[in-house]
């Protein structure tokens, strides 16, 4: 699929759950009434973007791991033909439970939001839950045998003392950490604790930059000498990549989201009413409204992060 700005719109990010076991302060995650999307809803979805040229997938939240059928959601997306690549993003406290079995069912990539190796700064970013369940979690990943991405929202004050702790992980370990800036989603927001990227590449500037071979991703890579792993940026604030997006977002309560950073939405489930084609020919005609630039031009979203799924 082209959008009209000749994007090519091939990644579905599907959060499956409004439901969370922990409250991180960045995610600003407001409960709702509204129903999650059932498995035959995504099912019906998944099979129509796949038709129409989506290959990637990425399961969030809420936290996904959350819903009990998430094993049968992995496989009904996995199972859909075209799609080659499918994700999780997860803060991992119940991978314990699920990692072997989402492994089967044919999750190829999970990422973890660890955002602090501290347990008091946990509880207060995460207000819930604790650092060693989600350490548990990425042990679990790791074994299961699926390459892992630790996400890290660096926010002033809270958790920025704590960057060096984070490179050095990448230095040790096979395992891509990647620092996300903080972004203007939610009422909330507050733009002093935002960081942008070259306040920490200035910090360690034994990061070499790495061209990335996934030329639609929207991270930047560095590596320095010895390091078993890698070091990502995203920085959609400070560095804008708008012009990259190849991305729709479709909401755990049914709305067809073109951008993360613009409040457009569109309700999908009259069109899930309908036949496949008429579900089809929606996403179709959807894509016209799909905007040219979302944070790079200085929108805050009304929804939290936690309401859209990332």
């Amino acid at each position: 699929m082209l959008d009209k700005h000749e994007r090519e719109i091939n990644y579905l990010r599907l959060s499956i759950t409004g439901r969370c076991n922990l409250d991180c302060i960045y995610c600003k995650r407001e409960s709702g009434k509204s129903p999650d999307l059932t498995m035959e809803e995504i099912g019906r979805l998944v099979q129509a973007l796949a038709a129409l040229g989506v290959n990637k997938i990425r399961l969030t939240g809420g936290e996904p791991l959350m819903r009990k059928d998430v094993v049968e959601i992995v496989r009904v997306c996995a199972a859909a033909p075209g799609i080659i690549d499918l994700a999780m993003t997860t803060n991992a406290i119940l991978m314990h439970k699920y990692a072997a079995a989402l492994k089967e069912a044919g999750l190829n990539r999970v990422n973890i939001s660890l955002n602090t190796l501290i347990p008091e700064t946990f509880k207060q970013m995460c207000r819930y839950g604790r650092l060693d369940e989600v350490l548990a979690g990425l042990k679990a990943a790791e074994e299961a045998g699926f390459p892992v991405k630790i996400n890290v929202v660096l926010m002033r004050g809270i958790n920025d003392a704590e960057i060096g702790d984070f490179i050095r992980m990448a230095k040790e370990r096979p395992v891509e950490v990647r620092f996300i800036e903080y972004m203007p989603m939610g009422r909330r927001y507050d733009k002093s604790k935002m960081i942008a990227t070259e306040e920490v590449l200035r910090l360690f500037p034994e990061l070499l930059p790495l061209e990335n071979e996934n030329k639609s991703s929207v991270a930047r890579l560095y590596r320095g000498e010895g390091y078993k792993g890698l070091v990502g940026f995203i920085s959609p604030v400070s560095h804008a990549f708008c012009h990259l997006c190849n991305r729709l977002r479709v909401t755990h309560d049914a709305k067809l989201r073109m951008c993360l950073g613009d409040d457009g939405e569109t309700d999908l489930r009259p069109a899930l009413a309908g036949s496949d084609e008429e579900l089809k020919n929606f996403f179709a005609q959807a894509l016209a409204a799909k905007p040219k630039q979302g944070f790079c031009s200085d929108f805050e979203t009304r929804r939290g992060m936690g309401n859209i799924g990332g």
